[in-house]
Formats: C-alpha cells, sequence, structure tokens
C-alpha cells in the first residue's frame, strides 16, 4: 500500500513538472525578440542591448574636414554602415583615404540616389554629374567609392570610364590612363600581327 502511495506521489510531481516546462503550442505566442536569458536567468528585454542608431552621422575626410549627412546617406557605404552597427557612429567616422573635396562629391551623388523617386531613371543626371568632372577628380572619385565600399558609386564611374574608352585607339588608352608602353617597337610590331583581332576597329 505504502508503494502504491509512493507511485502516486511521483506521478503527481512529474505532471506537476511536466506542466511548469510546457510549451505554448503555438509558436507564435513565444515572441524571441522580447527577452533574452542572461547568466543570471533574469529576462532583459533585448532592446536594451541594442544601440540606438544615431539619426546623423559625422563623416571625417583625410584632412579631417567633417561632414554631417543622414543615416540612410551614410549606409551607401560599407565602411561606414560597418561603423554605425559597430557603435562607432557616435564618433566622427574616419575616412583616412578620402579627401574632403573628394567626399564631397560622394556625399553629393548618395543624397542624389537617396532622394530619387521610386523608379526615377537616373542615367542621365549620372553623367551630367560625372562628365563635370576632370579626369584626375573622376579617378580619385572611382578609389574613394572602391575604398568606401560603395557599390552604386563604384559601378557608376566605372561604366563611365569604360564608355570613354571603349571607341579609343590603343595608343589612346594608353594616354588616357598615363600608361608607358613597355615594349621595343620590333615586340609591339609582332605583337600586333599575332593579336591582329584585338587591334581590329
Amino acid at each position: 500500500m505504502d508503494m502504491e502511495d509512493d507511485t502516486v506521489q511521483v506521478r503527481e510531481n512529474s505532471a506537476e513538472d511536466t506542466e511548469m516546462l510546457e510549451l505554448p503550442k503555438d509558436p507564435a505566442e513565444v515572441k524571441a525578440s522580447e527577452f533574452i536569458k542572461g547568466e543570471s536567468s533574469k529576462e532583459i528585454p533585448v532592446e536594451s542591448q541594442q544601440p540606438e542608431l544615431p539619426e546623423n552621422v559625422v563623416l571625417q575626410s583625410l584632412e579631417k574636414e567633417e561632414f554631417i549627412i543622414k543615416l540612410a546617406v551614410g549606409q551607401q557605404s560599407e565602411i561606414i554602415k560597418n561603423a554605425i552597427l559597430d557603435g562607432r557612429g557616435e564618433n566622427p567616422v574616419p575616412l583616412l583615404n578620402v579627401s574632403a573635396p573628394i567626399l564631397a562629391k560622394a556625399i553629393e551623388f548618395w543624397k542624389r540616389h537617396i532622394d530619387a523617386a521610386e523608379g526615377e531613371d537616373l542615367t542621365e543626371w549620372d553623367k551630367a554629374f560625372l562628365g563635370d568632372l576632370s579626369q584626375e577628380v573622376l579617378f580619385e572619385l572611382a578609389a574613394a567609392a572602391n575604398y568606401m565600399e560603395s557599390k552604386s558609386l563604384l559601378d557608376c564611374t566605372c561604366k563611365f570610364i569604360a564608355d570613354i574608352i571603349k571607341e579609343m585607339k590603343v595608343e589612346e588608352v594608353r594616354d588616357y590612363f598615363g600608361i608607358e608602353c613597355d615594349f621595343t617597337e620590333e615586340e609591339e610590331r609582332k605583337m600586333r600581327e599575332d593579336n591582329a583581332w584585338a587591334f581590329e576597329q
């Protein structure tokens, strides 16, 4: 009889434990984003663990000149975006390889593309914007876009440069990029003969 009582008691405890640990039938009832459990087993709101994103971001050029821009504008660069997400957006984000005039041009490009209406074609604006730049500034802007990991700006500058040189002869391309030919006249003549297809206009 005592064994039977003990058995009943154990079953009662097991049922109680099961009830305490039972998960809701509908997973949607549990909001995993609301709480996290620390080592102290206290429930802490996730929101308190995540830094609040700033409304504005300060960029610092090579000359330590500062530019205040909106968060959405800064997120056009992966370098700037990562700095913000790492919590470094509270301080100026240093862009040590970008001069102030080039950074100002990059920001102008980003702002125009951010402000564009949905479906708006900016092809002609891009051409006019880049067409007003000197060759030196254009190259510096492309290099800055690569450094800041700004895909939209890098794609745009590279396409613009490709369109410029696509109708050029080899000598003209060399002059455009400031490339010196390291072939002798005889070596270049033979190379042209062996690869005549590449020099056909």
